[in-house]
């Protein structure tokens, strides 16, 4: 050993009966939940997309271009009106506490702003739908949430999106949960 390191991941592959059946849950949800999204949006509804990104020591190019990627598709795929991202917290954080040391991030499309944006955002709309790819990409800490939902009765809905995960996409009310999946 020259004593560098090296990284190394895991790498899962599918196998091939399971895709096709993965491909069919998609193509046959996806329509429908746009057709539920365009229903909301038909009812003075905002779609408002949520992420965030664990800080690492990936370089602010990787982690930019994973960063878009997660946008585009709350975007494309679930129709966001407008994507608040952050750029650096853990899952667990009040989210009222996350971006305060906010320092610029390299342009992503698409982006209206940061926590503190999304929080200041959320309180001058009538009534809104969050759109988030999945919990931790949102928040972990279940108090928070609470407190969240709570304090935000202009909340209608959340959607969470796990189509690529888990072939499923899961809405949650305040009265009752639907989901599109398998």
């Amino acid at each position: 050993m020259d004593g560098t390191r090296t990284r190394s991941r895991s790498l899962f592959v599918m196998k091939h009966e399971y895709i096709e059946h993965i491909i069919e849950n998609i193509v046959s949800i996806l329509p429908r939940l746009q057709t539920h999204i365009k229903m909301r949006k038909e009812n003075n509804r905002t779609i408002i997309g949520y992420t965030r990104k664990t800080p690492s020591n990936d370089s602010q190019e990787h982690r930019t271009m994973l960063l878009q990627r997660v946008v585009d598709c709350l975007v494309s795929r679930t129709l966001a009106d407008c994507v608040f991202v952050s750029t650096s917290s853990f899952a667990s954080d009040l989210l009222s506490e996350r971006d305060k040391n906010y320092s610029k991030v390299t342009y992503l499309r698409d982006r209206q702003g940061n926590t503190l944006d999304f929080l200041n955002y959320i309180s001058k709309v009538q009534k809104f739908c969050l759109d988030i790819t999945d919990f931790a990409g949102f928040s972990t800490n279940v108090r928070d949430i609470e407190r969240f939902a709570r304090t935000n009765k202009n909340l209608v809905e959340t959607i969470v999106d796990n189509l690529p995960y888990k072939s499923e996409v899961t809405i949650l009310t305040t009265n009752n949960q639907q989901s599109f999946d398998t």
